[in-house]
Formats: C-alpha cells, structure tokens, sequence
C-alpha cells in the first residue's frame, strides 16, 4: 500500500511551471504540442489474452518519457509492468489498489487531500444538425428547454495516476442516469457501475458499439485504422493536436490538448473514444498528459456523432478511492447489465408541447394506430430512438414497443436513429394518432 501511495504522490504532487491552479479553467497553462507518432498499435484480440497469450503491447514506453521514475513503479513482484491487460468479463476482476485508499482513511495520511488533483470535464454527445430549428409554434425558449431534456450529458473525472470516471448525466442514454463507466490505466476495457454502485459488469475491448447499438455486452473486432495527421486546432483555449483515423466503419477526426499534469488519467477516455470508432486501444494516438477535448465520427453507412468538451477544470477535491474499479464494496455480475426498458426521454406535460393546439383529423386513423398519441414500435434486433419534428422524444431497445398517448393529433416528421447518429429509414411525415414501426431489412419508417 505504502508502495501505492509514493507513486501517487510522485505523480500528484508536482506541478509544471505555468500550470493552472486547482479549481481554475484550464486555458494557455498548457504547453504547444510537441510532434508525436500518430501510427496506431495493433491489438490483440481477447480471446488471446483468455487463453494464456501474451497481454496486449504496452504504452509504457511512450508514457515513461514523462514520469519514467513513478512509472517503473508499477511492477509485479516479478518486476514486470503492472499492465495493459485486457480486462476479462468472464474472470472475478483484480482487486483496485485505489479500493482501499479512503479519503479519511489512508488517503488522508498518505495521499493529503490537497495533492490528489486530477480533471474535471463536461462533455456532451450529439447528432449533428439533431434537433434542428425550434417549430414557430413553440417559440426558441420552450424549444431549447426541450432539447436539455434529452441531450446526452457526461461528467468525467480522471486521476493522473490512471484513473477514469465517466458519469451518465442525462436519461437519453441507453441506460439510467447515474450509471458509471470506470477505467484503470493497466487494464484495457471498462467496469460499468449500477446507479448505486454495488454491483458492476466487466465490458471487455470490443463492446461498447454492441452495447450502446445493440443493448449487449458482445466482443467486436477492433482494429488499428490508418491515422493522418491533421493542421493543429484550438480548443478552450488550447492548442490541439488533430489526427483523423479512417477505418472500415468510417472516419474519426480527434482533437487532443496536452494538459501539464494530467497523467495517465486521460489515455483511458482517449481509449474509449477511438472503441466506438472499432479501433483498438493500444493505439499511439492517446498519450500521456494529453486530454481529448473533441471527437468527430461519420460513418460509411451514414450518420454522424460528434463528442466535445464545453469545461476543463483542475480539482483538489477528488477523493483517490471513489475512483477504484471496481469499488471495493461491489459485487461483479457476469451476464447482467442495468435494466433498461423502453422509455420516453420528454414527460406527458412536454410531449403536450410539441404542439400548440391539436389539428382535427381529416382521416380515420390507420389500422393498429392508438385512439391517441403515437405507438412507436422496434421491431428490430438494434436499440433505436425515435425523433419526432428532429426531437428526440423515445428511446426503445430492441423488440420493445411504447405508446405516447400525450402527443396531440397532428401532422409530425417522424424518423429513428440508433445511438450513434445512424439514420434509417429518412424522417417521414406522420399523422397521429398513428403507429410507427421499425424493422431492420424492411422500410418500416413511420
């Protein structure tokens, strides 16, 4: 444990010449970019390391250029590094050293609360051009509280030691509000944590895209794309270095600022960003101390997601071990994941808004439409969002149905898309009361 708290405190307590302080928005403090190898790594698959192959190639090569000494710290009793490993699901995981490190515990002797700083972001997921121009009928203000509703929101913590915290904000996600993802530096792949905490499931490299398209925790190939550097940008007031990494499933442009004293933490968010690209995560992109602050995905088959980041902040205030993964006190499932029904992202009253007064119907309503609202139908095996007038309203995993019986009789545009800004079939105008269907291989469409 002793051993833990002087790497930490090697790797916390120093700050670099024109740093930002504490709790202050980070801006200029940074320094330029130096160059750096874009080529990514190639992985290994999983199902290697499961079967006794060695583990994936580690970046503590390129790390150590910065904190060689802390680094060559994190080693096993047989003086080999500590990771990256792949993180198995269908293993009990590795006990979090971090677990143990209480903030009125042993962190307050050996980890002093005022050198556990570590990054504090904002981030939010979007569609491109979703939801578009408020109706003139509702007017800009209702329109924008509307779209708060089901924007996907993110808070995201990172420890310079290799830690990432990544909190669900908002309801639009697949899952509750509340629910965490948690990554450790050594290991490659996540813990998603329930809204409480106590239990957790173990997401291996390879299903993010299956779970958040799919709503299941399936292994996907990854890959290491071909990576091209892009003109330097600049980003709440940072330089950025900017690669663009083409792959089979389209085209990921990132932004990355390099932030003094970040460490490991950030290389875990970077990693995840290029997972839902289908690239792997021992990729050269993600570096030591720097921090991805935009992410732009457009996919061959269509669609865009864009990831950006609106707020950089130090904090002083972390607690070393709410960042253990998994928590000390949490149970691992191996096949569970947080429940998640069908659901609408707007409530009865705001469905109500969407328009100002109902329009009489001049035709009967279709066959199995609902004698009100709109019955929205999956009937397919991919989790989709149904967008009404570009609003999302629902969100249904798949073989799901729900009716929103609130909505007004009217016309609307109507269209589904999957989490990652997919699109299909094209909105189309739909007279409700009526009964919209998707269904992969057909144009289900409203």
């Amino acid at each position: 444990m002793r051993g833990w708290a002087v790497v930490a405190l090697a790797l916390l307590g120093c700050r670099a010449p024109g740093e930002a302080a504490p709790g202050e928005p980070l801006g200029s403090a940074a320094r330029a970019s130096p160059n750096a190898s874009l080529l990514p790594a190639p992985l290994s698959s999983p199902a290697a390391s499961a079967t006794g192959s060695a583990p994936l190639p580690s970046p503590f090569g390129s790390a150590a250029r910065g904190v060689d000494t802390p680094l060559r710290a994190l080693m096993d009793d047989a003086g080999a590094p500590l990771g990256p490993k792949v993180w198995l699901a269908s293993r009990p995981s590795p006990a979090d050293p971090l677990a143990s490190l209480r903030e009125a515990g042993a962190a307050s002797r050996e980890l002093p609360l005022r050198e556990q700083v570590g990054l504090e972001l904002r981030a939010r997921l979007q569609w491109p051009g979703v939801p578009g121009e408020a109706p003139a009928e509702l007017g800009r203000e209702r329109w924008r509280a509307l779209t708060q509703k089901s924007a996907l929101e993110l808070d995201i913590k990172s420890l310079p030691l290799g830690r990432l915290k990544l909190l669900l904000r908002s309801d639009g996600f697949p899952w509750p509000a509340g629910v965490e993802l948690r990554a450790r530096h050594e290991l490659y792949g996540h813990a998603l944590l329930w809204p409480d905490a106590k239990r957790f499931r173990v997401l291996e490299p390879g299903t993010l895209r299956a779970l958040l398209l799919e709503g299941r925790a399936d292994v996907g190939p990854l890959s290491s794309g071909v990576a091209e550097p892009q003109p330097d940008g600049h980003r709440l007031g940072l330089t950025t270095r900017r690669v663009a990494l083409e792959t089979a499933l389209g085209r990921l442009t990132l932004e990355l600022a390099r932030v003094a004293g970040s460490g490991l933490g950030p290389e875990s968010l970077c990693r995840l960003l290029l997972e839902l690209a289908g690239l792997g995560p021992s990729s050269s992109v993600c570096e030591y101390e720097w921090v991805p602050l935009y992410a732009e995905y457009t996919w061959a088959e269509g669609g865009q997601l864009v990831f950006s980041v609106s707020e950089l902040t130090r904090r002083s205030d972390l607690s070393i071990g709410a960042f253990a993964a998994p928590p000390a006190d949490a149970a691992q499932t191996m096949d569970e994941l947080p429940p998640h029904p069908p659901r609408a992202l707007l409530s009865a009253a705001e469905l109500g808004l969407l328009r100002a007064r109902a329009a009489r119907a001049d035709e009967p309503a279709a066959p199995g439409a609902p004698k009100a609202g709109l019955l929205v139908v999956n009937d397919g095996e991919l989790a989709r969002y149904v967008v009404l007038d570009g609003l999302p309203i629902a969100w249904l995993p798949p073989f799901s149905e729900l009716t929103l019986p609130e909505l007004r009789p009217g016309r609307y545009v109507a269209g589904w898309r999957d989490f990652l800004g997919g699109e299909s079939p094209p909105a189309a105008p739909v007279d409700v009361p009526a009964r919209a269907t998707w269904s992969a291989g057909r144009d289900g469409g409203p």
